[in-house]
């Protein structure tokens, strides 16, 4: 019964060694990670109403990325090339 009471203390204490581990090799900063992708903001177009799905593909196998737009308010599907 003292065998399995020290296995667990010890498991406890290699689990918080480890968790202690973790946290010192773990990049941060206040605001995330240190090496957070930063993404800048385009905006193709404008009063887009009720816009439900987007999606950035080659539709027209050109090598440029191609955006396909659904709103359900405008009730509309627009290509933007």
């Amino acid at each position: 019964m003292k065998l399995s009471s020290n296995l667990v203390g010890l498991f406890s204490w290699i689990v918080l060694l480890l968790f202690l581990i973790y946290l010192l090799l773990t990049p941060t900063t206040h605001a995330g990670f240190l090496f957070a992708p930063t993404f800048t903001e385009h905006t193709v177009a404008g009063g887009y109403n009720g816009a439900a799905d987007i999606f950035a593909i080659d539709l027209d196998g050109d090598n440029d990325i191609d955006i396909l737009g659904a709103a359900n308010i405008a009730d509309d599907i627009t290509w933007w090339e």
